[in-house]
C-alpha cells in the first residue's frame, strides 16, 4: 500500500510526508510547553469542501509489523490556513497533514436498520409495559408494592413513547434539546423508583412495623418523580 492511499473515513493527505529524527534521542512525551513544531504547506488551496484538517502521523503495527495507519495521538493542529498548516507535537516519527473533504455519513442502509430495530424494540417493550400495567389493574392489586411497580413502569412507557416521537426531530435543535431534557427526566424517574424499590423491601423485611404508610407513599412519589428533577 503507497503511503498516500493509507486515508479512512473520508480523510485524504494533503502535505508532504515530513519525518525527523535527533541524537541523542530526548525523553518522550515532550511537555506541551516545548513541542515539536512542524510546518506543512498544503499540495493545494483548501477550499469550502475541506470540512476538517488534522495533524496525524504513521503508525505501524498487525502480525508482519508492516501494516501502516494514521494515529494523531500527541499531535494537534495549532494554526491552519489555505496554504499551510502548523502541527505540534509529542514526539518524532512520520507526519503528514489529513484533510476531510466531506462529512462522515453513516450508510443509508444502516440508519434505516437502525430505526426498524428502534421502533420494533421499543414498540414491544411498550406493548409488554401495558399489559403488565392492565395485569395489575384489572386484577385489583393495588398493594403499595404494585403502586411502586406501576410507576416504574410506567415511567419506562413514557421514555420509550418519548424516544420514539423524538427521533425525527433530531435536526431541529430546540425541540431534540426538549427530547433529550425529558428522556434524562424519565430514565431518572426509573432509576429513582427502582431506588424506592429497593427502599420498601427494606421496609417489608428489616423493619416490620407498618405506621405512617400514607406519608411513606408521598414520600415514595417525592422520591421517583421529584428526585429526578433535582438529579436532572
Amino acid at each position: 500500500m503507497g503511503i498516500a492511499n493509507i486515508s479512512g473515513a473520508g480523510r485524504t493527505l494533503h502535505s508532504v510526508i515530513l519525518s525527523s529524527t535527533v541524537h541523542p534521542k530526548p525523553m518522550f512525551p515532550l511537555p506541551d510547553s516545548a513541542p515539536v513544531k512542524l510546518a506543512f504547506q498544503h499540495h493545494d488551496l483548501l477550499n469550502a469542501s475541506v470540512k476538517d484538517v488534522s495533524c496525524e502521523f504513521i503508525e505501524y503495527g498487525g502480525p508482519d509489523g508492516q501494516t501502516m495507519w494514521w494515529n494523531s495521538t500527541g499531535c494537534h493542529v495549532h494554526s491552519t490556513s489555505q496554504t499551510a498548516t502548523i502541527c505540534h507535537c509529542n514526539h518524532l516519527t512520520s507526519f503528514g497533514v489529513l484533510v476531510r473533504l466531506r462529512e462522515f455519513e453513516v450508510p443509508t442502509i444502516h440508519v434505516t436498520s437502525l430505526k426498524l430495530i428502534s421502533v420494533i424494540g421499543c414498540g414491544i417493550s411498550l406493548f409488554s409495559i401495558v399489559l403488565t400495567i392492565l395485569a395489575f389493574a384489572l386484577l385489583g392489586l393495588h398493594t403499595l408494592e404494585r403502586i411502586i411497580q406501576i410507576n416504574l413502569c410506567l415511567a419506562i412507557g413514557i421514555g420509550q413513547i418519548i424516544f420514539l416521537a423524538g427521533m425525527k426531530h433530531t435536526s431541529n435543535k430546540i425541540a431534540c434539546t426538549a427530547v433529550a431534557a425529558l428522556l434524562h427526566y424519565v430514565f431518572t424517574s426509573v432509576f429513582c423508583w427502582m431506588l424506592v424499590e429497593g427502599i420498601h423491601l427494606y421496609f417489608q423485611l428489616v423493619v416490620v412495623f407498618k405506621k405512617a404508610l400514607r406519608r411513606r407513599i408521598v414520600a415514595y412519589y417525592l422520591i421517583g418523580w421529584g428526585k429526578s428533577i433535582y438529579g436532572s
